[in-house]
């Protein structure tokens, strides 16, 4: 899926990585995830950036920053959005 940009995947529990050398010295970029929830509640996305260059590993958030893990037990942001299936109300005519 290197370079696509309208690929359309199906996760159950999504995980996007990418390496040192895929970015090009100075590359300013962005992730965009279009996420269809399934059922009303909390939808929970967990966050991180983690990158290593120059002898340094650099993260985000930092060691302890966060109270939580991910999978590979290295601190994420969370962000809770409530979904609902609310059906708008038709507009007057």
């Amino acid at each position: 899926m290197f370079g696509s940009t309208d690929d359309t995947k199906t996760l159950t529990y999504p995980l996007i990585e990418s390496a040192k050398n895929d970015w090009v010295n100075g590359f300013n970029g962005e992730l965009k995830l279009k996420i269809k929830p399934e059922k009303e509640g909390i939808l929970r996305i967990y966050a991180k950036s983690v990158a290593y260059g120059s002898g340094v590993w650099r993260s985000a958030p930092k060691i302890f920053e966060t109270r939580t893990k991910d999978q590979q037990n290295e601190y994420v942001y969370v962000k809770s959005i409530v979904v609902t299936n609310e059906e708008k109300a038709p507009e007057d005519k």
